[in-house]
């Protein structure tokens, strides 16, 4: 009893003055400076000098150990190899086992980070998780073979079975999901969010895929990004972009396209291809083309206010009145694109229709300008001839075109001028005949009514009035007479009237 007792003490005193404890045949056998250390299990830290604050729990854990500090190896051939590495934690059947020289690597897992010699700040979750891992750094695998065949990828984080599980030499991606970029080796920048997301990725490098089976088939394409269930899901090309399920489901080698919405361009297989629909349609409510930079609608558009790059109003509705603004409006022949070819066009405050004398603009309805107060306001292109045949020439602003205009105006107002005054001079011959004629009736009217007055006789004084009538027109004849038996002498006055025309006759007679 007193032995035991003595023999207690001495071991006792011996940790007391290392701080070191083990447990199993040649634990921390060759320790000389070492202290804090903690070591159970069969050569468990049996190489370990000088390090210090390391813990190893199992078979030959921590076994080549040297100066490494502040190591933690639970698991039988954990960091087996570790001879200066430090702060490592190794949980799990040879996790770190082949670890060397690595700092700051968490390995949890049977043969978590096994392969890893040299890389620092790795964190592995799961069996197999960095498995291969030799000098790669900042990488982060979660889940069973999760980045397993990693050998110098760096910046890496990978979350689900076999996520990224083939990688080899890709940095700076992120995986989570199962499967997510399984087959990823040197694509870099990638990230995978869902089940089988990227799948299929080799080389591939800065794409974004966001959803299950999402770029599933994506090998060697770049620079895409799909959100959505299976969005892209059999894409290879580059620069692509589809948002919601299925979208762009079949394209496989297509660039440049934008599917946004719902099965949105699912049968479209081209490039540079713009569809936004609810549906797996052809005529989807907006098309567009970027190669042509065309845009077709299949609805109606509804615009209150378009404005330019500097905040001007191009087209903006008031009521149900449409204002468009200078410079803003061209619609061009879509045929070719060369300058001239313009169908209707905007510019400093004047609106062109057409771009050839050829052209015609039809108008249904009335064509008014408000509050016109110039007679030039309605029209400014004017076509004058003889009225008889169309002037093809268009008269325009400039100098040479109004001189044109001021002749043109000359010589017609010279010749409304000359027609009017034939006019005059042929209405006053017939207003002189027709007096002339009116005249002749007047006389005749006048002749026949004097034929009726009657003279005096037998020494008498005699008063006659008579009427007579031509082709309408009517006169009245008066006479006085007085008949001088002594000298038997007639002395007669007769006097007729028609209209405006007066005449008058004087006679003597006498018989014997």
């Amino acid at each position: 009893m007193r032995q035991i007792i003595f023999i207690s003490i001495i071991f006792l005193s011996t940790q007391a003055l290392s701080e070191n404890t083990s447990t199993g045949t040649n634990a921390l056998l060759n320790n000389t400076t070492g202290s804090k250390n903690v070591a159970v299990g069969d050569s468990a830290m049996k190489s370990n000098t000088s390090g210090l604050n390391n813990t190893a729990v199992g078979y030959f854990g921590l076994r080549n150990n040297t100066t490494g500090k502040q190591n933690t190896a639970v698991g039988s051939y954990s960091l087996r190899y570790n001879t200066t590495g430090d702060d490592n934690t190794a949980v799990g059947f040879e996790s770190l086992k082949y670890n060397t020289t690595g700092d700051k690597n968490t390995a949890v897992g049977n043969y978590a980070l096994q392969d890893n010699t040299s890389g620092t700040s790795n964190t592995s979750i799961g069996n197999y998780a960095l498995s291969d891992n030799t000098v790669g750094d900042k990488n982060t695998a979660v889940g069973n073979y999760s980045m397993r065949s990693n050998s110098s990828g760096n910046d890496n984080t990978s979350m689900g079975n076999y996520a990224m599980r083939d990688n080899t030499s890709g940095s700076d991606n992120t995986a989570n999901g199962n499967y997510a970029l399984r087959n990823n080796t040197s694509g870099s920048n990638n990230t995978a969010l869902g089940n089988q997301s990227m799948k299929a990725n080799t080389t591939g490098g800065s794409n974004t895929a966001i959803g299950d089976d999402a770029q599933l088939s994506n090998t060697t394409g770049s620079y895409n990004v799909s959100v959505g269930n299976a969005a892209l899901s059999s894409a290879n090309g580059d620069t692509n972009t589809a948002i919601g399920y299925r979208a762009a489901y079949t394209n496989t080698a297509g660039s440049g396209n934008v599917m946004i919405g719902h099965k949105a361009g699912y049968n479209e297989t081209g490039s540079d291809k713009l569809y936004i629909s609810n549906s797996d349609t052809a005529s989807p409510l907006i098309y567009g083309d970027f190669a042509t930079q065309e845009v077709t609608i299949n609805g109606n558009l509804i615009i209150n206010t378009l404005k330019d790059s500097s905040g001007n109003s191009m087209i903006r509705t008031v009521g149900n009145v449409v204002h468009i603004g200078k410079n803003s409006v061209t619609l061009e022949d879509a045929s070719t694109t060369s300058s001239g070819k313009d169908e209707i066009a905007s510019s400093n405050n004047d609106l062109q229709i057409g771009t050839s004398t050829s052209h015609s603009t039809t108008i249904k309805g009335t064509l008014s300008v408000q509050a016109p107060t110039s007679a030039n306001h309605a029209t400014t292109k004017t076509y004058v001839d003889d009225l008889t045949t169309s002037n093809t020439n268009n008269i325009s602003s400039n100098s040479s075109d109004i001189s044109s205009i001021n002749t043109t105006n000359t010589t017609q107002n010279t010749s409304i001028t000359n027609n009017t005054n034939s006019i005059d001079s042929n209405l006053g011959l017939i207003n002189n005949n027709t007096a002339d004629i009116n005249k002749m009736k007047n006389g005749l009217a006048q002749v026949a009514a004097m034929t009726g007055v009657t003279a005096a006789s037998n020494g008498k004084s005699h008063i006659s009035i008579a009427l007579g009538s031509y082709e309408g027109t009517s006169a009245i004849a008066y006479g006085a007479s007085h008949h001088d038996d002594e000298n038997d002498i007639l002395y007669l006055l007769q006097g007729s009237r028609s209209g405006n025309t007066s005449s008058s006759v004087l006679s003597v007679g006498f018989s014997f």
